[in-house]
């Protein structure tokens, strides 16, 4: 039962893998920003602050990839705030 387990969980993190490098490179075209860092399944970018708004609807459609999978919707939350700390109390 534990190798089944470990073969059902490889395909499900190494998918998830591929989305978020995927989404990492389409958030990296982005303009008016850099992406800094990537937390588990988080995405860090330094935007200059006149562009928040403009950055975070980008990088929201960035990483939902045009919803690749037809029963399976891919959420994605922006947050903004000044660090990463601060976006997460």
């Amino acid at each position: 039962e534990a190798a089944e387990r470990e073969a059902i969980s490889h395909v499900i993190q190494g998918t998830a893998a591929d989305i978020m490098r995927l989404a990492m490179l389409k958030v990296c075209k982005l303009q008016y920003g850099a992406l800094l860092l990537s937390v588990h399944d988080e995405l860090v970018s330094k935007v200059d602050s006149d562009m928040v708004e403009w950055y975070a609807k980008e990088m929201k459609e960035a990483m939902e990839l045009g919803q690749p999978f037809e029963d399976v919707p891919l959420v994605v939350n922006v947050i903004v705030g000044q660090d990463w700390r601060s976006c997460h109390k």
